[in-house]
């Protein structure tokens, strides 16, 4: 995606992809590619289908709650090119 929203000194704003770094807080909501591979800390209904990278065709729920030592198989990774299909995060 080319843009993403990103809190940075406690403020959204809309940034190009290509400028996120280590410490950027992400929105992410339904419809949305992932920008980053990221950590979710907070989460509503987040689902995020992964089949791109898993083959999975069930798309998978993320929370802040970490669940496995397999990045893969954690529920509170997003990686870069998933897509968001439910609900919302902040990573």
């Amino acid at each position: 995606p080319p843009f993403a929203v990103v809190k940075r000194d406690g403020w959204a704003s809309e940034v190009d992809t290509s400028t996120l770094v280590v410490g950027d807080v992400v929105e992410l909501q339904a419809g949305e590619r992932i920008p980053a591979d990221v950590r979710i800390v907070e989460s509503t209904s987040f689902k995020v289908d992964t089949s791109i990278l898993t083959g999975e065709k069930t798309p998978l729920p993320l929370t802040a709650r970490w669940t496995s030592l397999n990045p893969l198989d954690t529920h509170n990774l997003a990686f870069l090119g998933t897509t968001a299909v439910q609900g919302t995060a902040t990573a």
